[in-house]
């Protein structure tokens, strides 16, 4: 649907990136500016890791310490609701794949269920190919702060990553440990909810003669400043992550690459020292778990507080 509107509304007409200048040197560009943005922004940070535990809510209830292995009926229910697309390192065409999976799924299985097992990673899986996307199709395309790096991942990764989203969205769901108005990456909930809880307090402070302030907060780079220290610990004391499942979580994060691409010309591969990759499956999830505690900090100071993704409404 959003193809044919964009299509409609002449937005669908792919621009060329930095078009000033030729692939090679615009991939190489682009992967030393967002690598330099990353940097200036956690250089800006304070070392807060040792406060973590200080200030956050220790889990009580039963931990997550290992992942279930999948079945083939369950992975193709996810392989079904996956979209289609290919990176270029997939050793086979996303497609072909799928025309062939009644063969290829018990492999499948054995390699996804060997990762939940052996709680690691493969090498392979934790190289991301970013391909750049202009943030706004009228934004100036020969500006590097335009641009956003979106992660194109071995559809098997994905997969990997789908069937430990599903265990660990549903250890959240049962112990209720997302702040309840974080709008986004959630079933029934979306940008409608957070506007209709943004105009519900609205008027019920007009009702009451008051004045309403609203601040509006957007953080910059918000999944790419993920400190990895930070989030494992937030998993395992906030979260119950424990285990082999913690392990995984460790394998998943770390000597993580990535390489931008500008139609066949590559940069170099960087190593990835922070964040989480923009458009794996993980992302959203472990973004939410990141920022989980600035709901009840935000409660403290009695302000009422809307979030979707990592834009906040205060």
């Amino acid at each position: 649907m959003f193809a044919v509107v964009n299509g409609l509304l002449g937005k669908d007409v792919t621009q060329p990136v930095l078009p000033e200048m030729d692939d090679q040197t615009a991939a190489s560009i682009l992967s030393a500016y967002f690598e330099d943005k990353i940097k200036t922004i956690m250089d800006s940070f304070s070392d807060s890791v040792d406060t973590v535990e200080q200030t956050s809510d220790l889990f009580c209830g039963t931990p997550l310490s290992n992942f279930q292995p999948v079945t083939e009926d369950e992975l193709l229910k996810l392989v079904r609701r996956c979209s289609p697309t290919t990176s270029v390192d997939d050793p086979i065409p996303t497609r072909v794949l799928l025309q062939h999976l009644d063969i290829l799924l018990p492999v499948i299985v054995r390699i996804v269920n060997a990762s939940l097992f052996s709680a690691t990673v493969p090498r392979q899986f934790k190289t991301a190919v970013i391909k750049p996307v202009l943030k706004k199709h009228n934004l100036d395309p020969s500006s590097c702060k335009n641009y956003r790096p979106v992660s194109n991942l071995p559809f098997v990764s994905k997969l990997v990553e789908r069937v430990v989203a599903q265990q660990l969205t549903l250890h959240l769901d049962r112990y209720s440990l997302l702040d309840k108005f974080q709008s986004a990456y959630r079933p029934k909930h979306s940008c409608e909810t957070a506007l209709l809880r943004l105009m519900n307090d609205l008027l019920c402070s007009a009702d009451e003669g008051k004045v309403t302030l609203v601040v509006l907060l957007d953080l910059s780079a918000a999944f790419d400043v993920i400190d990895h220290t930070t989030l494992l610990t937030r998993l395992q004391m906030e979260v119950g992550i424990g285990g082999s499942a913690l392990q995984w979580f460790h394998s998943y994060l770390s000597d993580r690459t990535q390489r931008v691409m500008v139609n066949q010309a590559s940069s170099v591969t960087v190593p990835l020292l922070c964040g989480v990759p923009q458009g794996s499956v993980l992302c959203p999830v472990l973004f939410s778990i990141y920022t989980s505690q600035l709901g009840p900090l935000i409660e403290k100071h009695n302000v009422n507080r809307k979030m979707f993704a990592d834009d906040t409404e205060l």
